[in-house]
């Protein structure tokens, strides 16, 4: 697990176009990882914060992970929105 710090030098002065390069510059680096062979992880699990790379992490399998968490969760109760499953 690797806990990166960045530093923007000249960050945007405006807060969204500021989240916004944060973001993009972590989904970079986790696209990357991806790339290289590595896999999603953070201290607390994927959770909602990296959920949204799980589709590019696992590909054409994801759709099998979609069904069997259809079949064993038809509520969607149990961790709705994690896992890159949607809400």
């Amino acid at each position: 697990m690797l806990y990166a710090r960045f530093i923007i030098d000249d960050p945007p002065d405006d807060p969204h176009e500021a989240i916004y390069l944060h973001n993009s510059i972590w989904n970079d680096c986790l696209r990357a990882a991806i790339q290289a062979g590595g896999v999603l992880n953070e201290h607390h699990g994927i959770g909602l914060k990296l959920s949204r790379l799980v589709p590019e992490l696992y590909g054409n399998s994801f759709d099998i992970f979609k069904r069997l968490k259809k079949s064993l969760d038809p509520n969607n109760i149990m961790n709705p929105a994690k896992l890159g499953l949607g809400v």
